[in-house]
């Protein structure tokens, strides 16, 4: 059985794909070694949706509510709800823990574009 992986064992991985994680592979050509890494705004996004998907509810955690239909940022747990602040118009919204669930990348990028549709460019 395989141990939890660990917040500190997750941050190191992070930080190895941030700085260039080098990996073998072997197929027919042979073995080669490349290196993997992301980008900043890529391993931003990896973060908040990690976080989101640890039921962590962390400020900044990037998550979709299902009821509402919208992707939001967290900015606080309460009593019975998670308050968020919309990515697409910056409006605050409440939302029940378990309508909510980590926000997939074609959600962002839909949110993304409506975002740039009403307010422009960034």
């Amino acid at each position: 059985m395989r141990s939890p992986v660990t917040a500190s064992a997750l941050a190191r991985a992070l930080a190895d794909l941030l700085t260039g994680a080098r990996a073998t592979t072997a197929g027919p050509e042979g073995r080669r070694i490349i290196t993997l890494a992301l980008t900043t705004r890529g391993a931003y996004l990896l973060i908040r949706t990690l976080a989101g998907a640890g039921r962590l509810y962390t400020p900044g955690s990037l998550l979709w509510c299902a009821r509402q239909r919208r992707v939001g940022t967290v900015l606080a747990r309460e009593q019975r709800l998670v308050r968020l602040r919309a990515v697409a118009d910056d409006l605050p919204f409440h939302a029940p823990p378990g309508t909510l669930r980590p926000a997939t990348l074609p959600q962002i990028q839909a949110t993304l574009a409506i975002r740039h549709r009403w307010h422009g460019p960034d």
